[in-house]
């Protein structure tokens, strides 16, 4: 593999039927977040096949890429670095998908989210920023961040801790919609997919035995009022035209039938495209839900 990069000016490098199966062996081969070790090996790869050389490429995040392709164009106006960035990690989860020929090989790893979709796409879009090189400025550089790790796991802090919007002046990225109509894009002024926060609830009582309750706190009382105090204010926040939305579908308490349980769990989202939502919610609904007590 070359270290600097070389351009055929006249082979074209983008490709469909390539990035197709290129898309599919991601699919079969799913790695979640910080384990993105092969899907890693594969777009530099792939890069390399388009005369990408290993001076271009920098890995950081541990799975993650950053990859610069200066112009080759008559400088025109001022320096840029225009970055786009797609999400390379795999959910943990199966995929009940027998009949595709190119499901997921692994029990618990499964493209559910579209990232290997995402990925494709980026790498298609540095054939075709290539195949152009011709007319992109000398003083600008386009930018690719393939960003591990975006479920849940905080990859793309770790990306910008390693330099990944250093001189960035603009950033671009986008989410596949499988209902949205076939090569259409959907813009908008503004917040275009909710934030994403986890929300967790943990209610510690005093366990005991059901036949003597008056000796025991039961945790899974209020965790329920908690449940309930959430919903309601929700409700109450969509009717003021925040736009909220959040759900609570993970309760867990207890382990056997006749034990009344020291801890209950609550856990679920939060989503919303109104900036300060979160922190406004939180506040109201520890003022609303119930106060501690000893029975």
């Amino acid at each position: 593999v070359s270290t600097q990069s070389t351009w055929d000016m006249k082979a074209t490098k983008y490709n469909t039927e390539s990035l197709v199966s290129f898309r599919r062996s991601l699919h079969s081969n799913p790695e979640i977040a910080f384990e993105e070790v092969q899907t890693q090996k594969a777009i530099e790869e792939y890069l390399h096949s388009l005369g990408v050389g290993k001076a271009s490429i920098r890995r950081v995040a541990k799975t993650g890429l950053i990859i610069d392709i200066k112009g080759m164009g008559p400088s025109s106006g001022e320096d840029k670095i225009i970055a786009v960035r797609a999400d390379i990690d795999a959910l943990p989860m199966p995929e009940d998908n027998p009949q595709l020929p190119y499901h997921s090989k692994k029990k618990m790893a499964a493209h559910g989210c579209g990232h290997d979709g995402h990925t494709a796409c980026l790498v298609g879009g540095i054939a075709l920023v290539l195949d152009h090189i011709g007319k992109l400025p000398s003083n600008k550089t386009f930018r690719a961040l393939f960003q591990p790790a975006e479920e849940g796991e905080e990859g793309a802090v770790q990306m910008i801790k390693d330099g990944a919007l250093e001189g960035v002046s603009e950033v671009y990225g986008f989410h596949n919609w499988p209902t949205y109509k076939v090569g259409k894009a959907a813009i908008t002024t503004g917040p275009m997919m909710g934030s994403h926060s986890l929300v967790s609830y943990t209610v510690r009582g005093r366990g005991g035995h059901s036949s003597e309750p008056e000796k025991a706190c039961d945790s899974l009382i209020p965790a329920m009022e908690i449940h309930q105090a959430h919903r309601g204010l929700i409700s109450s926040y969509q009717s003021r035209g925040f736009q909220v939305t959040s759900w609570l579908p993970h309760f867990h308490s207890g382990t056997v039938p006749n034990v009344i349980p020291d801890t209950t769990q609550v856990q679920g989202t939060f989503r919303s495209l109104t900036i300060g939502a979160l922190d406004s919610f939180t506040s109201c609904l520890l003022y609303t839900s119930p106060s501690p007590r000893d029975s």
